[in-house]
């Protein structure tokens, strides 16, 4: 039985130089062992021709053999419009004429009279959202109901920052301080459109703080809200701020979540 035993494991031995042996002439053909003892390819010496349809290039990396058809675009394209391949089977990219994101965003849950918001008539202090915008759209102004009129030279600053709490935020977008008499003259439920100083932008989906600044101690303008509460991620009547040019400043430190419900205003990026 020992012998047998002995013979056996002679046997396996042998097994295991063969296996080795073939292992060793696979890895002369252009493979090696990393530090882990694993298989790895050397691209300085693997043989990759361009009847294989990968080639290397002078640097010895990978180039795609594009004989075949690759995608070679973009062709002409327009800003902010999807792409699209030219025609059935196309391999170039070109523009499609269908924007990536919307021109116009009603946001809230449905327009309201009664349901109205107020200008914060505290000196330094501002209403303050915390509102999710799950739609892309590109905004340049914005367009809210004056529920009740402010025919004077106090001052509104209507403001969008980044929404993370915690975090120091900054302005995205806002009107600058525009005086009631300007846009916020006519009530009874007037439509009103202001500006973003900043031009045109891409509002992409995501979590975001709305702002309206008053500077003003009385008889404040009301906005028009929305017929029934939204679902807010943060929301203070009177959220302090250091104001800028008599409005928004450049950032906020967004405040700890607190889930409410609450009147917002009720408006249209566009």
């Amino acid at each position: 039985m020992k012998t047998l035993s002995t013979f056996k494991s002679a046997f396996l031995a042998v097994l295991v130089l063969v296996a080795m042996a073939v292992a060793q002439y696979t890895l002369s053909n252009g493979l090696s062992r990393d530090s882990y003892g694993i298989v790895a390819a050397n691209m300085a010496t693997v043989n990759l021709t361009t009847s294989q349809g990968f080639p290397l290039d002078s640097s010895g990396r990978l180039a795609i053999d594009c004989a075949n058809g690759c995608v070679t675009g973009p062709g002409s394209s327009v800003s902010g419009d999807l792409p699209s391949f030219n025609g059935a089977g196309g391999s170039t990219l070109q523009d499609s004429g269908i924007p990536a994101s919307a021109t116009w965003l009603d946001w809230g849950r449905g327009f309201s009279t009664s349901n109205t918001v107020a200008a914060n008539t505290t000196t330094s202090h501002a209403q303050l959202w915390g509102i999710v915008i799950d739609t892309p759209v590109t905004a340049s102004q914005i367009s809210v109901g004056v529920h009740t009129a402010d025919n004077s030279s106090n001052t509104y600053d209507l403001c969008l920052y980044y929404g993370v709490s915690g975090s120091s935020d900054a302005l995205i977008l806002n009107t600058t301080a525009v005086a009631g008499s300007s846009y916020y003259a006519t009530g009874s439920d007037a439509w009103t459109t202001i500006p973003f100083t900043q031009g045109s932008k891409l509002i992409t989906p995501g979590r975001y703080y709305l702002m309206w600044y008053g500077n003003e101690n009385s008889a404040p303008a009301i906005l028009d809200g929305n017929n029934s509460g939204n679902v807010l991620f943060y929301h203070l009547s009177s959220f302090s701020i250091t104001p800028a040019s008599g409005g928004c400043p450049a950032s906020i430190t967004g405040p700890a979540d607190g889930f409410t419900t609450s009147a917002t205003p009720h408006f249209v990026l566009h």
